[in-house]
């Protein structure tokens, strides 16, 4: 998984593919998906935990479109090729239209759990388990629908 994402996201990656290594018991990742949400939900979870982080291997006017993320970011962050830049998802607001930000203001949790998720996807689906019954079952026990790309079809059990 590439550095720039979350450390939230890295550590919940690990965490559950440790899980999924160490045990033939996996009817509990579902829980462990619902622990790392909640924790999320719960403001658990530090704004530095959920910041991007990468650095630009361009300077910011080599950025062929002038909407690249890179290219605003760097321009917002004052950087240069080689240095670190960071960006959190959020939601759009009436006055900027983007869904990312240097501020961790408005964040877009579900965002977040999507991405979770679609990088735990591939160690799931090998391990047999079937993704839309794990959303629905995540959904029902009150956390927020999981969306995911997967559209595999296999069995919990």
């Amino acid at each position: 998984m590439s550095g720039r994402y979350p450390k939230w996201i890295k550590q919940n990656v690990a965490k559950i593919a440790t899980y999924i290594i160490t045990t033939d018991d996996h009817h509990s990742i579902e829980s462990l998906i619902e622990q790392a949400f909640h924790e999320l939900e719960s403001g658990k979870v530090s704004h530095e935990d959920l910041a991007f982080i990468t650095k630009l291997s361009k300077e910011p006017e080599e950025y062929k479109n002038e909407n690249d993320r890179m290219r605003v970011l760097a321009r917002i962050l004052e950087a240069h090729k080689g240095d670190t830049i960071y960006w959190y998802e959020t939601f759009p607001s009436p006055n900027n239209k983007k869904t990312y930000s240097i501020k961790p203001d408005n964040l877009n949790l579900e965002k977040y759990k999507s991405i979770l998720l679609s990088k735990i996807n591939e160690i799931l689906e090998i391990i047999g388990l079937d993704m839309d019954i794990l959303r629905s079952r995540v959904s029902q026990h009150g956390t927020s629908t999981i969306h995911t790309q997967s559209s595999k079809k296999y069995s919990l059990h």
